[in-house]
């Protein structure tokens, strides 16, 4: 194959279609060539093998429930349930923040087969609006990849802080 770089904002990348049968296992060696004052020449060479560089598809219907007293519970869809090979080895990484402050953010990550994740609403401000976001990766012994994109934000408010007032006082707490 032949495959001429074209710049696509800030990066350089070459695409081609494969018209023979793509084998997971098959190493691909690269070389690129560059010209200098009209002549070319190969520049570097290396393999490829795609197994290794697996990119999942993005987590799908991500969303958040809030209604257990203790914990937020965030789930999604994958389009791997049928693969159980492919499952044992699958990675998610959750992000939140408070919404507005990008810098506070946190992240738990899963390596169980379910699609959700468990966040303690102790760890959480109250009265806070908060955005979160999940991504996957795969991890195993013949297969590798990167990380999926990440899915679409969801946006959640925790509840205000209670606490025992007189009659006819403010019940919420100052934060």
């Amino acid at each position: 194959f032949t495959c001429q770089f074209e710049k696509q904002v800030d990066i350089y990348q070459c695409a081609f279609d494969v018209t023979d049968e793509f084998i997971d296992a098959d190493t691909y060696l690269i070389t690129l060539y560059r010209t200098l004052n009209g002549q070319t020449s190969a520049f570097e060479t290396f393999s490829y093998t795609p197994h290794h560089f697996i990119k999942l598809r993005t987590p799908i219907n991500f969303s958040v429930n809030e209604s257990m007293p203790q914990e937020c519970v965030f789930t999604w869809k994958r389009n791997y349930d049928r693969l159980l090979l492919l499952q044992m080895s699958l990675h998610h990484e959750l992000q939140f923040h408070k919404k507005g402050y990008p810098n506070s953010v946190k992240f738990i990550h899963n390596t169980s087969n379910l699609n959700e994740i468990r966040l303690e609403k102790a760890e959480l401000e109250t009265d806070t609006q908060y955005v979160a976001r999940v991504r996957s990766y795969f991890d195993g012994k013949h297969y590798r990849g990167n990380w999926s994109d990440w899915s679409s934000e969801v946006e959640w408010r925790t509840e205000p802080s209670v606490r025992h007032t007189k009659k006819g006082e403010n019940n919420r707490a100052d934060i």
